[in-house]
């Protein structure tokens, strides 16, 4: 998730540092990597009306970029395999 936040902050790094600036934040290239997340996050989201925005925004900064498979415990193939070690386990 940190990859993404710092990539949102890169993109629109002029909107992002300008925003900062004009409201009297910190400098923002000062600022520890976890404050930094934080901020990015708080500006992604600080016009969103519903929560369920919110949640959008967070599910998409943990897809795999467009192209990507996902890897680990939650690739459509683990959870293929978990499911059928499932029914196996209840004798389906």
């Amino acid at each position: 998730m940190t990859d993404r936040l710092l990539g949102i902050c890169l993109e629109h790094w002029r909107a992002v540092d300008g925003y900062a600036v004009a409201h009297g934040a910190a400098d923002l290239r000062e600022l520890s990597l976890d404050r930094l997340c934080s901020y990015i996050w708080w500006w992604a989201t600080r016009n969103a009306e519903k929560e369920a925005d919110i949640k959008k925004f967070e599910a998409s900064l943990w897809r795999p970029p467009a192209g990507e498979r996902a890897l680990g415990p939650w690739s459509a193939e683990a959870e293929m395999g978990a499911f059928s070690a499932l029914k196996k386990a209840v004798g389906k």
